[in-house]
């Protein structure tokens, strides 16, 4: 029996040459095999099967496809431009672009005696198909993305890709996903996924539009996955990873992250460490953006120098809070006494036990004497930690930030831990390090706000970040001084940046711009501002069966962090019912490009932190266009969230408040009178009636008018009769009229 391939087919010259074959020994004639619906791969020229030699020997058949004259080297060809030769580059041309890549594939027919091998012909003849740049570039970052995603994990080893599995899949989903994504996460084609949100849901979406949480569990549920409520944040952590040699090292200062839920003290608690002031300069007494401080403290005859990185503890600026724990030595968890732990508290306890930081608890707000504690400890050791007071490892300190008691102690126990655990780095290397932040001064341009966490950094360094390179023309220290280097464990501007690098990635120092140029093109943005908002603005949520509201936007701040968090706050607000969209959000003052988009697209323009020109203000004057300018991000949230439920329409519970019964009608130059009685409650003017007759309701509307006699009068209480106009003429004796008072609802966005 001889085999082919079902992928493939060949042209009929090549079905001709196979049977050919067949008629050296009778006993292959009847045993070839076609195929009912085989592929098209491409068809061979005449000339390449008249080149094919069969040699038999032994009843074992080598063929040998002949393509000399085809694989001719460039260098040995004849330079002959002849009308034959111009004739046969033509057909060459014409063949070539029609093969396909069979290097990868097993093509072979194969009997008993092994007639046909597949190592006998010549593949050489047949080019792969070449893909553009375009798309490769999305091949590559389609397999990144598949590979590098560390949220979803089979648990099973064998056919990982098979959706016989998929009972056995576990996924993680805590944040907005595409349908291109979710496919990728879930190993589903997209084309099912849209199938079944159309089905069964009635929603229709298309491949780059954004699910919200709960369509996409669902999405995993249906195709048996087991969905795990857990904070995939940190999957894809990863500290900077250099080889530093251990003869040159040296012992740096530590880096101490406050971290802690919003009102816990976390700023007033710096300023006792520092002997700053640094709760005045802040808008609304929070923290809204990621700083470093350094100070010097003297334990035990010996200066220490430590760095300290205050962050947020508004629940929006979890990407600041993720940042500073990144790169942190040492964290101090601050719980307030009278409040004990909360989200932001949560949150930070998952970040130590997943980054296994090195961790201090700070009760704060015990003003006087030590307080009691257990309540605390006892929550800590639900969620994984273990204090030093219940037998733990990890020290305790409550302290006072107005008072300034225990802030020694607190240094004192920072200092011994850095002497433990021995932090080390090398000044030798090039430097590396994290950018905290970044924005853009209108007079030098460009800044980054880093943490330099090995090597040394110096002005005229060549430096790279997330696909952004520059020089460096100027670094300013935590004191505002501008310095030649910079050793690690140091917090600094960088000024030189051509453009502004992402908030949280990575920044190296190269040896040339030559090689940034080379480094800045292989680097693809994995996360960024434009990412979110087109998941923003490409949302689909579950119960959006219906056409929904929209209001748009025009975002302007002063910082990336600042942007991240005001763009994460919109992406969690509920959108079922009014829609936000972001036209545009970027870094930076308010320009006149700005203005002109605002006016095109209808937005409204939010902006948080920004100085307005004079200029600037008399265009929105001119142009009455709506500009919101706020230095806090609570109020920029109920802002937000008002005009939002401005756009729903209102909701009413009615009230009964009486009933009356018609028992004769006056036809006045006005329009019609209902003459009534109140059979129970009362009438009062302007509330809500119900007309019913025969037990069917014939009208509903607004009582307009209600009369005594000839006066206007407000209500008519029981037992009482009364005349009474709305917009309705068709009054009959014996209806019945029911009074409703409407009681609006109050609005929700859900």
């Amino acid at each position: 029996m001889v085999f082919l391939n079902y992928n493939y087919i060949y042209s009929p010259l090549f079905i001709n040459y196979i049977k050919q074959i067949s008629l050296y020994s009778s006993e292959y004639a009847d045993n070839i095999l076609y195929l009912n619906m085989p592929k098209l791969i491409t068809h061979l020229d005449s000339k390449i099967i008249d080149s094919i030699n069969v040699h038999q020997s032994n009843q074992d058949v080598n063929i040998s496809i002949n393509s000399d004259n085809h694989m001719m080297s460039r260098k040995h060809k004849e330079k002959n431009y002849s009308q034959v030769n111009v004739e046969n580059k033509k057909n060459k041309n014409k063949i070539s672009k029609k093969k396909r890549d069979l290097a990868n594939n097993e093509i072979f027919v194969e009997t008993k005696d092994h007639l046909f091998v597949k190592d006998s012909l010549d593949l050489s003849l047949l080019k792969s198909r070449k893909l553009n740049n375009k798309t490769k570039k999305k091949n590559k970052l389609k397999i990144q993305n598949l590979k590098g995603s560390s949220d979803l994990f089979s648990l099973s080893d064998n056919n990982k890709n098979s959706h016989q599995d998929k009972s056995f899949n576990t996924v993680i989903i805590n944040s907005p996903l595409t349908v291109e994504e979710l496919s990728l996460k879930l190993d589903i084609p997209e084309a099912e996924i849209i199938t079944y949100l159309f089905l069964n849901k009635g929603i229709s979406v298309t491949l780059n539009q954004s699910l919200d949480i709960t369509l996409a569990k669902e999405v995993a549920v249906k195709y048996n996955f087991t969905v795990l409520d857990v904070d995939d944040s940190l999957s894809n952590y990863s500290q900077l990873q250099h080889f530093i040699n251990p003869l040159d090292t040296t012992i740096r200062n530590p880096i101490i992250t406050i971290l802690g839920h919003v009102d816990h003290g976390k700023t007033t608690l710096l300023d006792a460490i520092l002997k700053t002031n640094l709760v005045r300069k802040e808008s609304g007494g929070i923290t809204q953006t990621i700083r470093g401080y350094e100070m010097e403290f003297n334990y035990d005859s010996k200066i220490y120098k430590l760095v300290f990185l205050d962050t947020p503890g508004h629940s929006s600026f979890k990407e600041m809070r993720i940042r500073g724990a990144k790169i942190t030595d040492i964290a101090l968890l601050v719980i307030a006494f009278n409040d004990g732990l909360r989200p932001q508290t949560v949150e930070a306890i998952n970040y130590i036990k997943t980054m296994d930081l090195n961790c201090i608890v700070v009760i704060t707000k015990t003003d006087n004497v030590d307080q009691d504690i257990n309540v605390i400890l006892q929550d800590l050791t639900k969620y994984g930690l273990h204090c030093e007071p219940w037998g733990g490892y990890i020290p305790v300190v409550q302290v006072s930030a107005l008072t300034g008691r225990n802030i020694f102690n607190l240094l004192s126990k920072i200092c011994i831990m850095s002497e433990v655990k021995k932090f080390v780095a090398n000044p030798n290397q090039l430097a590396s390090g994290t950018i905290l932040e970044s924005y853009l001064d209108k007079k030098r341009g460009p800044i980054a706000y880093v943490v330099v966490q090995n090597g040394t950094l110096k002005v005229g360094d060549v430096l790279i970040s997330s696909g952004i390179y520059g020089k460096v023309k100027s670094l300013i220290d935590v004191a505002l001084k501008k310095v030649s280097l910079v050793l690690p464990s140091t917090v600094v501007q960088i000024l030189g940046f051509s453009d502004l690098p992402d908030a949280g990635s990575k920044f190296e120092v190269v040896n040339s711009e030559k090689e940034a140029k080379r480094l800045c093109l292989d680097y693809s943005h994995q996360i960024s501002i434009s990412n979110i908002l087109k998941r923003l603005n490409n949302s689909i949520y579950k119960d959006n069966t219906t056409t929904v509201k929209e209001i748009k936007m025009l975002i302007k701040s002063d910082t990336q962090g600042s942007l991240e968090a005001i763009l994460d706050l919109l992406l969690n607000l509920p959108q079922s019912q009014v829609k936000v969209r972001v036209v545009s959000a970027s870094c930076g003052t308010i320009a006149n490009s700005d203005i002109e988009l605002a006016l095109v697209t209808n937005s409204i323009m939010i902006a948080f932190n920004i100085d307005i020109s004079s200029t600037i203000s008399k265009l929105i004057k001119d142009n009455s266009l709506i500009v919101k300018n706020f230095d806090v991000i609570y109020d920029l949230s109920e802002y937000v969230q008002a005009k939002m439920l401005d756009l729903i329409e209102p909701n009413y519970d009615k009230v009964f408040v009486g009933r009356a019964s018609v028992r004769t009608v006056f036809n006045i130059n006005n329009g019609v009178v209902a003459g009534c009685y109140v059979d129970q409650g009362k009438l009062i003017k302007m509330c809500h009636l119900c007309v019913s007759r025969n037990n069917q309701v014939v009208y509903e509307g607004i009582l307009n008018s209600l009369k005594v006699i000839k006066d206007d009068v407000n209500e008519v209480i029981f037992d009482n009769e009364c005349g009474l106009m709305c917009n309705y003429d068709s009054w009959k004796t014996g209806d019945i009229i029911d009074a409703y008072q409407l009681v609006p609802r109050k609005k929700t966005l859900i």
